[in-house]
Protein backbone atom coordinates (compact mmCIF):
# COMPACT_ATOMS: atom_id res chain seq x y z
CA UNK A 1 0.00 0.00 0.00
CA UNK A 2 1.95 3.23 -1.09
CA UNK A 3 1.55 5.44 1.86
CA UNK A 4 2.51 9.20 2.45
CA UNK A 5 3.20 10.79 5.76
CA UNK A 6 1.64 13.88 6.83
CA UNK A 7 4.20 15.84 8.68
CA UNK A 8 7.85 16.53 8.21
CA UNK A 9 9.64 18.05 11.53
CA UNK A 10 12.62 16.58 11.67
CA UNK A 11 12.53 16.49 15.54
CA UNK A 12 8.97 15.50 15.86
CA UNK A 13 6.55 12.34 15.21
CA UNK A 14 7.06 11.87 11.53
CA UNK A 15 10.66 9.94 12.01
CA UNK A 16 8.83 7.77 14.47
CA UNK A 17 5.75 7.37 12.55
CA UNK A 18 8.36 6.23 9.66
CA UNK A 19 10.20 3.61 11.67
CA UNK A 20 7.06 2.79 13.23
CA UNK A 21 5.20 2.16 9.47
CA UNK A 22 8.33 0.38 8.47
CA UNK A 23 8.25 -2.37 10.32
CA UNK A 24 4.27 -3.33 9.46
CA UNK A 25 3.54 -5.71 6.45
CA UNK A 26 1.84 -4.37 3.79
CA UNK A 27 2.71 -0.30 3.88
CA UNK A 28 5.06 0.98 1.32
CA UNK A 29 6.50 4.61 2.05
CA UNK A 30 7.00 6.67 -0.63
CA UNK A 31 7.11 10.59 0.96
CA UNK A 32 5.82 13.09 3.07
CA UNK A 33 3.58 16.24 2.47
CA UNK A 34 3.86 19.56 4.86
CA UNK A 35 2.06 22.39 4.93
CA UNK A 36 5.14 24.77 4.89
CA UNK A 37 6.00 25.14 1.42
CA UNK A 38 9.65 26.16 1.92
CA UNK A 39 9.86 22.51 3.45
CA UNK A 40 9.29 21.14 -0.09
CA UNK A 41 12.58 18.97 -0.84
CA UNK A 42 13.55 18.41 3.09
CA UNK A 43 13.96 14.30 3.03
CA UNK A 44 13.30 12.47 7.09
CA UNK A 45 14.25 8.78 7.08
CA UNK A 46 15.08 8.74 3.85
CA UNK A 47 11.31 10.77 2.54
CA UNK A 48 11.24 13.43 0.79
CA UNK A 49 8.53 16.39 1.06
CA UNK A 50 6.42 16.08 -1.91
CA UNK A 51 3.84 19.04 -1.33
CA UNK A 52 1.22 20.26 0.73
CA UNK A 53 -2.26 19.20 2.39
CA UNK A 54 -3.48 20.75 -0.54
CA UNK A 55 -2.02 18.19 -2.49
CA UNK A 56 -4.37 15.55 -0.56
CA UNK A 57 -6.83 14.91 -3.65
CA UNK A 58 -4.39 14.60 -6.23
CA UNK A 59 -2.76 11.84 -4.48
CA UNK A 60 -5.04 8.86 -5.89
CA UNK A 61 -4.03 10.34 -9.44
CA UNK A 62 -0.19 10.04 -8.38
CA UNK A 63 -0.26 6.25 -7.05
CA UNK A 64 -0.72 6.90 -3.56
CA UNK A 65 -3.16 4.84 -1.44
CA UNK A 66 -3.09 5.84 1.64
CA UNK A 67 -2.18 8.23 4.36
CA UNK A 68 -0.17 8.59 7.97
CA UNK A 69 -0.47 11.28 10.52
CA UNK A 70 3.19 11.97 11.16
CA UNK A 71 2.78 14.93 13.56
CA UNK A 72 2.25 14.97 17.33
CA UNK A 73 -0.48 17.97 17.91
CA UNK A 74 -4.13 17.65 18.08
CA UNK A 75 -5.12 20.11 16.27
CA UNK A 76 -5.97 19.51 12.65
CA UNK A 77 -6.01 16.02 12.86
CA UNK A 78 -9.77 15.18 12.54
CA UNK A 79 -9.50 17.54 9.39
CA UNK A 80 -6.52 15.97 7.93
CA UNK A 81 -8.35 12.18 8.42
CA UNK A 82 -11.51 13.74 6.68
CA UNK A 83 -9.67 14.90 3.85
CA UNK A 84 -8.13 11.73 3.36
CA UNK A 85 -10.73 10.24 3.63
CA UNK A 86 -12.89 11.54 0.99
CA UNK A 87 -10.07 11.69 -1.76
CA UNK A 88 -10.56 8.05 -1.03
CA UNK A 89 -6.85 7.35 0.81
CA UNK A 90 -7.08 4.97 3.20
CA UNK A 91 -6.09 5.71 6.95
CA UNK A 92 -4.26 2.54 8.46
CA UNK A 93 -4.17 2.09 12.02
CA UNK A 94 -0.61 1.71 13.84
CA UNK A 95 -1.05 -0.42 16.82
CA UNK A 96 2.46 -1.42 18.46
CA UNK A 97 3.16 -5.08 19.25
CA UNK A 98 3.33 -4.33 22.61
CA UNK A 99 0.53 -2.11 23.03
CA UNK A 100 -3.15 -3.75 24.63
CA UNK A 101 -6.75 -3.45 23.42
CA UNK A 102 -9.33 -4.93 25.19
CA UNK A 103 -11.44 -7.45 22.11
CA UNK A 104 -14.20 -5.36 23.08
CA UNK A 105 -12.98 -1.81 22.54
CA UNK A 106 -13.47 -0.10 19.10
CA UNK A 107 -10.95 1.63 17.27
CA UNK A 108 -11.36 4.08 14.36
CA UNK A 109 -9.57 4.59 11.17
CA UNK A 110 -5.96 6.21 11.36
CA UNK A 111 -5.58 5.31 14.87
CA UNK A 112 -2.06 5.21 16.25
CA UNK A 113 -1.49 3.39 19.90
CA UNK A 114 2.35 3.40 20.44
CA UNK A 115 4.14 1.42 22.48
CA UNK A 116 2.87 -0.92 26.52
CA UNK A 117 0.15 2.15 25.68
CA UNK A 118 -3.23 0.20 27.31
CA UNK A 119 -7.03 0.77 25.47
CA UNK A 120 -9.84 -1.17 27.65
CA UNK A 121 -12.96 -2.59 27.61
CA UNK A 122 -16.13 -0.88 25.77
CA UNK A 123 -13.10 1.91 24.64
CA UNK A 124 -13.86 3.99 21.61
CA UNK A 125 -11.21 5.57 19.99
CA UNK A 126 -12.15 7.69 17.05
CA UNK A 127 -10.94 8.36 13.25
CA UNK A 128 -7.02 10.17 13.89
CA UNK A 129 -6.60 9.70 17.53
CA UNK A 130 -3.34 9.16 18.79
CA UNK A 131 -2.62 7.39 22.31
CA UNK A 132 1.18 8.07 23.08
CA UNK A 133 3.77 5.54 24.58
CA UNK A 134 2.29 4.34 28.13
CA UNK A 135 -1.45 5.55 27.94
CA UNK A 136 -4.25 4.48 29.32
CA UNK A 137 -7.71 4.63 27.77
CA UNK A 138 -9.96 2.74 31.01
CA UNK A 139 -12.84 1.09 30.15
CA UNK A 140 -15.92 2.75 28.92
CA UNK A 141 -13.82 5.74 27.73
CA UNK A 142 -14.75 8.08 24.72
CA UNK A 143 -11.59 9.39 22.44
CA UNK A 144 -13.12 11.51 19.81
CA UNK A 145 -10.78 11.90 16.03
CA UNK A 146 -8.13 13.91 16.38
CA UNK A 147 -7.75 13.62 20.06
CA UNK A 148 -4.11 13.00 21.08
CA UNK A 149 -3.39 11.21 24.48
CA UNK A 150 0.55 12.17 25.87
CA UNK A 151 2.69 9.53 27.07
CA UNK A 152 2.07 8.25 30.28
CA UNK A 153 -1.60 9.94 30.68
CA UNK A 154 -4.33 7.88 32.16
CA UNK A 155 -7.93 8.42 31.32
CA UNK A 156 -9.58 6.76 33.78
CA UNK A 157 -13.29 4.75 33.41
CA UNK A 158 -15.97 6.51 31.39
CA UNK A 159 -14.04 9.92 30.92
CA UNK A 160 -14.67 11.79 27.72
CA UNK A 161 -12.04 13.76 25.60
CA UNK A 162 -13.50 15.76 22.88
CA UNK A 163 -12.47 16.25 19.18
CA UNK A 164 -8.96 17.62 18.92
CA UNK A 165 -8.38 17.53 22.58
CA UNK A 166 -4.94 17.37 24.17
CA UNK A 167 -4.06 15.62 27.61
CA UNK A 168 -0.40 16.18 28.96
CA UNK A 169 2.12 13.99 29.62
CA UNK A 170 1.42 12.15 32.80
CA UNK A 171 -1.66 13.73 33.41
CA UNK A 172 -4.94 11.69 34.93
CA UNK A 173 -8.49 12.36 34.02
CA UNK A 174 -11.04 11.50 36.87
CA UNK A 175 -13.61 9.02 36.02
CA UNK A 176 -17.28 10.63 34.52
CA UNK A 177 -15.54 13.63 33.68
CA UNK A 178 -15.57 15.28 30.18
CA UNK A 179 -12.55 16.77 28.10
CA UNK A 180 -14.17 19.25 25.74
CA UNK A 181 -12.90 19.72 21.77
CA UNK A 182 -9.86 21.32 21.49
CA UNK A 183 -9.52 21.93 25.23
CA UNK A 184 -5.81 21.31 26.35
CA UNK A 185 -4.83 19.49 29.78
CA UNK A 186 -1.52 20.30 31.01
CA UNK A 187 1.02 17.90 31.65
CA UNK A 188 0.83 16.43 34.94
CA UNK A 189 -2.70 17.58 35.97
CA UNK A 190 -5.49 15.92 37.54
CA UNK A 191 -8.83 17.15 36.23
CA UNK A 192 -11.70 16.73 38.79
CA UNK A 193 -14.67 18.20 36.59
CA UNK A 194 -15.25 18.63 33.28
CA UNK A 195 -13.17 20.65 31.04
CA UNK A 196 -14.81 23.27 28.28
CA UNK A 197 -14.12 23.39 24.86
CA UNK A 198 -11.10 25.09 23.77
CA UNK A 199 -9.80 25.85 27.78
CA UNK A 200 -6.56 25.20 29.06
CA UNK A 201 -6.15 23.73 32.09
CA UNK A 202 -3.26 22.97 34.54
CA UNK A 203 -2.28 22.03 38.20
CA UNK A 204 -3.29 19.57 40.88
CA UNK A 205 -6.15 19.84 40.94
CA UNK A 206 -6.91 21.12 37.33
CA UNK A 207 -7.64 24.74 36.66
CA UNK A 208 -8.38 26.95 34.13
CA UNK A 209 -5.18 28.75 33.05
CA UNK A 210 -5.24 33.03 33.96
CA UNK A 211 -5.37 33.53 29.96
CA UNK A 212 -8.57 31.36 30.33
CA UNK A 213 -10.13 33.23 33.20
Amino acid sequence: MRTVIYGSRPDGQAKVVAQFARARRGIELVGLIDDVPQNKGRSIEGLLVLGTGNDIPDLPGRGVEALLIGFGESRGRAAVVARAAAAGLELPNLVHESAVIAPSARIGLGVQVFALAYVGADASVHDGALINTGAIVEHDVVVEAGAVVFPGAALTGRSYVGWDATIGAGAVVLPDVAIGAEAVVGAGAVVLADVPPGTRVAGVPARALRDEL
